[in-house]
């Protein structure tokens, strides 16, 4: 009796009014050579069971150390590499088998390569020519693009004059030209100088305000902070962290007091409470960090008996590189390399390298 699998389509997510228009279902990627096949040799996972659903108008971040899993995934999601077993779908559709989906999306890589012969109009027209862009859709999208990276001034300049920067700037340009509804920019800022870095976030504000989903990956985690709705934090292949990014930076537990005109005597009472530091906003306050619960009651009406004042009370909040290197740090410390090794040997199938996926219609798909 043939299966039937729940659809994992571009749908609103039950509850939350949202469009998926990426998702994941137990993801896994295992790179193997033709010897290891034949003769069963453990081959090296490069990504275990990733489960995730990306919505529609949103920027989403994956972030991780090198060797995490970022790349991978990026090339599984757009179906240049094909996983080992597990399911991925771009607006409900498998980028393997439809690759009409590929029109609707676009992705700048990491250190993008163009002709260096050519110059930025002309690489431009080139790939429009490509996509099938008619003479004036390409008159009126190219200038567009130009202008929106900031390259108009440089555009009759040849490739192989542009610094880093400027080639990154190009790159952003042909990942829109298709004007696409998801966006893949892998270390979309690398190399640029800080006008450059907030052009590029300005141009990802932009997109969030058009509706378009962007799918970012980068090792800027303030940048990622500012920008991004919700977070995947990968770890050699597994997932760490996945969430709201409000949701992840909130310290579980701790609460955040800020009150000013504080006497000494005052702060030496607040400190027996909780610990106390100066404030990180620009006045004369002072922070008193403290758990959730009594205390707080009890800290408040200290502040108010000494005639001080209470500013706010709020959850404790970490920024998004103390979670990384919380997160990181404890699964390297409670499993090491040698052991995730072993277990990479364990689950390393000698078992066919794609496991077939029952579709909605009764047919199977690898």
């Amino acid at each position: 009796m043939a299966m039937v699998e729940t659809p994992l389509v571009a749908n609103p997510v039950a509850g939350t009014g949202q469009e998926t228009v990426i998702s994941c279902e137990r993801l896994h990627k295992t790179y193997t050579t033709a010897f290891g096949e034949l003769f069963r040799l453990p081959g090296v996972t490069a990504l275990s069971d990733l489960n995730m659903e990306v919505f529609r108008g949103e920027v989403f971040a994956m972030i991780g150390p090198n060797g995490s899993g970022k790349t991978t995934t990026l090339k599984l999601l757009m179906g240049l590499i094909f996983p080992t077993r597990g399911a991925c779908r771009l607006f409900g559709r498998n980028p393997k088998r439809d690759v009409s989906v590929k029109r609707r999306i676009g992705f700048m890589p990491d250190g993008p390569y163009f002709y260096g012969h050519l110059n930025g109009f002309e690489l431009l027209e080139f790939y429009a020519n490509l996509l099938g862009m008619d003479a004036a859709r390409r008159k009126r999208r190219i200038p567009e693009l130009l202008d929106m990276v900031g390259m108009t001034n440089r555009a009759k300049n040849r490739l192989r004059t542009y610094s880093k920067g400027m080639v990154q700037r190009i790159g952003l340009a042909h990942a829109l030209l298709n004007d696409p509804e998801i966006v893949f920019l892998d270390e979309p800022t690398s190399g640029l100088d800080p006008i450059g870095a907030r052009d590029i976030r300005d141009v990802v504000v932009r997109m969030k305000a058009e509706g378009k989903t962007v799918f970012l990956c980068s090792h800027f985690l303030t940048e990622i902070e500012n920008l991004c709705d919700r977070v995947i934090l990968l770890d050699r292949g597994r997932t760490l962290r996945y969430g709201a990014l409000e949701e992840l930076l909130v310290e579980p537990g701790k609460m955040r007091l800020t009150v000013s005109g504080a006497s000494d005597a005052l702060k030496d009472q607040l400190g027996k409470v909780g610990r106390l530091r100066r404030s990180s906003e620009n006045r004369p306050s002072t922070d008193l960090i403290l758990k959730d619960g009594p205390d707080i009651g009890a800290a408040v009406k200290l502040i108010q008996d000494a005639g001080a004042h209470l500013d706010s009370i709020l959850p404790m909040r970490r920024t998004l590189e103390d979670v990384f290197m919380e997160a990181v740090q404890r699964t390297q410390a409670d499993r090491p390399w040698d052991a995730i090794d072993a277990d990479d040997a364990e689950d390393s199938p000698a078992a066919p390298a794609e496991t077939p996926v029952a579709t909605a219609d009764g047919s199977e798909e690898s």
